[in-house]
């Protein structure tokens, strides 16, 4: 089964005190997949919280939302370059953040969950990596 990886967005709109109700009937329509992020997304995530928090809540993400957090190795980086290029030969970018996370997705053959519909909703990216957009509240 494929892995559904969240983008930060999602993520955040999910585990904050009043979740987004469009987030959460969005993820509770795929409980049945397995849930992961990047380690970018986790850094994203845990830096918006004091450093006193971060630790707790990384185990909570663990224990209670995640089944992985997918590490930013050599071959992730190897899939980022090579998205960079593709992407760029079809006249569209991506930063370098969102480039490792697509890369993480793509590297893992997984579905990528983000409301970021201004860099992710592109017909070239689209073609090279399955993102579904999150429409969201806010």
């Amino acid at each position: 089964m494929s892995m559904l990886y969240l983008d930060n967005d999602v993520l955040a709109k999910f585990a904050r005190p009043n979740p987004d109700p469009v987030v959460v009937e969005y993820l509770q329509g795929r409980h049945a997949e397995p849930w992961g992020i990047s380690s970018l997304v986790a850094y994203e995530f845990l830096s918006f919280y004091p450093q006193s928090q971060r630790g707790e809540k990384l185990r909570q993400l663990e224990q209670d939302v995640l089944n992985e957090i997918s590490p930013i190795d050599t071959r992730t980086s190897l899939q980022a370059a090579t998205l960079r290029s593709l992407l760029e030969n079809a006249g569209t970018a991506l930063d370098t953040g969102d480039l490792f996370v697509a890369a993480t997705v793509r590297r893992h053959g997984g579905t990528l969950a983000t409301a970021n519909a201004n860099d992710f909703d592109k017909q070239p990216i689209h073609e090279l990596l399955d993102v579904e957009i999150v429409p969201t509240d806010a």
